[in-house]
């Protein structure tokens, strides 16, 4: 089979349509994969594949708890979903959203969500063999990483923290691996908490640095109030490292398992992360490192060679799939959403 990447452009203009209908006149696919539905790029080539009967598979990890939804947009986005062929989706969460809007989950496939698990258990393990390579904290350490913006949650994070730190004096330091418009009030949180010494703001991190601050962190902590998957997570947990999570992340309904892998709390409860910050800190070595060995192995479903065959069974299903009809109502919906932008 012959795979082709057809760009996908920002604007919408008619040069940018034309040449993506000769591009796939051209080619001609059996099934065409779409990154999402939502842009008006992608509904141009929807309806190009509907019109010459080139199957289609949406990829998807939206969650129904992503945001707010608008009853009236959610029957357009039914409309619209429903004419795919199949779908390759994140895990569980989206699979779900997918079916509540109408979507078979026969033709559903999950583990499109996936790492290079293999750089990140080779890196690893050469900066833990290797002197001087770490960040240069104190070990062990409790460790998040994320861009510092408000769906984060990484203000909670800091006051449940600090709250875990007032009980057990001995708790590890938190290491925050990231930037963003709201580091400063952050840092200003943190330190009216009294966490100057304890809280450290490691700012921008590179996908080459990462390997550094998983090698020796006790735990990743992702807080997300607004999470469709979380792929630090499977970065982390490739390196033996188990993660707390919020349950609002896409990640915490596949890959992360209370008391196997990790840990999952309700981030709308106020101590819920105090507790399990607590109850992390308490597990004694033996436990850490089955936490780690199982975190490894559950990451390991989601790997590249995996994620090569969900696309493919996904393809499959596209192809086996009975042909729909390709009502006039349908390809109006298509044709109008070509013409605006929108979220999923």
């Amino acid at each position: 089979s012959v795979v082709h990447t057809i760009s996908h452009p920002e604007d919408s203009d008619k040069k940018s349509k034309l040449a993506l209908k000769r591009e796939i006149l051209n080619f001609l696919p059996e099934v065409v994969i779409f990154p999402g539905w939502s842009s008006c790029f992608s509904a141009y080539c929807l309806d190009i594949c509907k019109t010459l009967d080139i199957r289609t598979v949406l990829s998807s990890d939206s969650q129904a708890s992503d945001h707010a939804r608008n009853r009236i947009r959610e029957m357009i986005k039914a409309k619209i979903v429903q004419q795919f062929d199949a779908a390759f989706v994140s895990g569980q969460r989206a699979k779900s959203y997918l079916t509540q809007l109408g979507f078979p989950s026969e033709y559903c496939v999950e583990g499109m969500n996936v790492v290079d698990n293999t750089h990140f258990e080779r890196e690893t393990n050469a900066v833990t063999k290797a002197d001087g390579n770490t960040p240069e904290v104190e070990q062990p350490y409790f460790l998040c990483v994320s861009r510092l913006v408000e769906k984060k949650n990484i203000s909670s994070l800091i006051e449940a923290y600090m709250n875990a730190c007032s009980i057990n004096t001995s708790l590890p330091r938190l290491i925050i691996a990231g930037d963003g418009p709201q580091r400063s009030k952050l840092e200003e949180l943190a330190q009216s908490l009294g966490g100057g010494g304890r809280i450290v703001f490691n700012g921008l991190t590179s996908y080459d640095e990462l390997p550094s601050y998983y090698a020796k962190a006790t735990a990743l902590i992702l807080p997300s109030r607004v999470e469709p998957w979380g792929l630090v997570v499977n970065e982390a947990m490739s390196t033996s490292t188990p993660a707390i999570v919020s349950e609002n992340c896409g990640v915490a309904h596949d890959l992360v398992l209370n008391d196997l892998t990790g840990f999952v709390y309700d981030p709308l409860d106020a101590d819920a992360l105090t507790s399990t910050l607590l109850r992390f800190a308490a597990l004694n070595d033996q436990t850490l490192r089955e936490l780690g060995k199982q975190a490894k192995i559950k990451a390991e479903t989601l790997n590249g060679e995996a994620y090569v065959k969900n696309a493919r069974e996904g393809v499959r299903l596209a192809m086996s799939r009975p042909k729909g009809r390709n009502h006039f109502t349908d390809r109006a919906v298509r044709l109008s959403l070509s013409k605006i932008r929108g979220r999923e």
